[in-house]
């Protein structure tokens, strides 16, 4: 402990090696002092200063000696950087300065800089994440995160409380994170993930047009609107609150879908039009009456103003005669909108009707209903086989 080539604790008052929790001259601080000669001969060497503790914090005798013992560990192993050790380096590898640095990388994928395609939503999706989940993260080391055996065990199944679904997507996302770190060299090894056992997804269920009649029937004339509206188009909560008068075309019996106040883009970054049948032309002809621009579409009688998804959310829940749990507003309107079409024509039109990028994301919002499914069996079932006779 007091070779000066492994290294010393010093005051950072009086400079002097400190042996008690409190240097004679009053001061409860000290600093590391560590000399490295390097690993090659005739290098020279030089001495190193570390003042802070992993968290930031000013550096005790207890936290010191700790981390002295670190540091003396590495120097008898291979490839010892001193860099490595630095306030300097620790502070850039601190998991929310480090993470941002991740974020921009994907932000110049989703700009088209990167070379591959990615979508805006994803890359707000996962900035979510870091903002409300990864926060259990913020002020550790990321190498420390990955020394530390049950740190991301803790953080799935003891931090988190949502569902296995999210949990399985916010622990991929930060897989992918480890994934970039050893990429950009920050890190050497991948940390332990844990397997996410279970399934706890709820059964999706697709409403034929008759049982969406009969929950409109329920819902107050001032609140029905654009409920229905939502049924014949298959749009999204949030790119319904998000329309604008100014997207309805009347003379082409068409809606421009667009996705937010701000970024006017759709999921899938792009703007497209969605065909007003007659119900639909109808609802959108009242709605926008004589206005033409950013106006919302649909506006809520109680604010005066347009849809929030909170709001619509809430009307669904006073209104519909789903219980929690049952049937949700997107099953009943997306989900059941692509069941209802799926079967009437072909799939690329499906397909495009649902502004999916991918064919398979259509199939998995396909729920074939057992009416249907039974009509088809019962078709199978009455056809009769017609036999060769030896006329024939």
């Amino acid at each position: 402990m007091d070779d000066d080539r492994r290294g010393a604790i010093l005051c950072t008052r009086c400079r002097k090696k400190v042996q008690s929790l409190t240097c004679p001259c009053g001061c409860e601080t000290v600093y590391i002092r560590f000399y490295w000669k390097g690993e090659k001969k005739g290098q020279r060497g030089q001495r190193y200063n570390r003042r802070r503790d992993q968290d930031g914090k000013p550096l005790t005798l207890v936290t010191a000696f700790n981390l002295l013992t670190k540091i003396n560990e590495a120097m008898d192993a291979k490839g010892f950087q001193p860099a490595f050790w630095l306030d300097g380096a620790v502070s850039e590898r601190r998991f929310e300065n480090v993470i941002e640095k991740y974020y921009e990388d994907k932000k110049a994928i989703v700009t088209g800089t990167g070379g591959i395609s990615l979508s805006k939503d994803h890359l707000r999706i996962i900035k979510g994440y870091n903002n409300v989940h990864f926060k259990f993260f913020h002020g550790k080391d990321v190498q420390d995160i990955v020394e530390d055996p049950d740190m991301i065990h803790n953080f799935i199944f003891a931090h988190m409380t949502c569902k296995l679904k999210t949990r399985r997507n916010i622990a991929s996302a930060l897989h992918d994170f480890f994934n970039w770190l050893i990429r950009k060299r920050y890190i050497k090894t991948m940390p332990f993930f844990p397997e996410i056992k279970g399934n706890d997804s709820v059964r999706r269920v697709a409403l034929s047009r008759e049982a969406q009649n009969k929950i409109l029937d329920r819902f107050p004339p001032e609140y029905r609107d654009p409920i229905e509206f939502m049924f014949h188009t298959g749009l999204r909560a949030s790119e319904l609150c998000a329309l604008q008068c100014g997207a309805v075309d009347l003379q082409n019996r068409v809606v421009w879908i667009e996705r937010g106040r701000k970024g006017e883009t759709t999921k899938n970054d792009d703007k497209l039009p969605i065909p007003l049948n007659d119900t639909c032309f109808r609802i959108a002809q009242k709605a926008k009456g004589n206005h033409f621009g950013k106006e919302p579409l649909f506006i809520n009688p109680i604010t005066g103003k347009e849809y929030k998804y909170k709001a619509l959310r809430n009307k669904w829940l006073k209104y519909s005669g789903m219980e929690v749990g049952t049937v949700g507003m997107h099953s009943a309107g997306r989900h059941s909108f692509c069941t209802q079409v799926v079967p009437l024509t072909d799939p690329l039109t499906a397909q495009r009707l649902m502004r999916h990028a991918d064919l398979r994301s259509t199939n998995n919002y396909y729920h074939a209903e057992t009416s249907r499914l039974l009509e088809v069996l019962q078709q199978n079932d009455n056809v009769i086989p017609l036999r060769k006779t030896e006329e024939d």
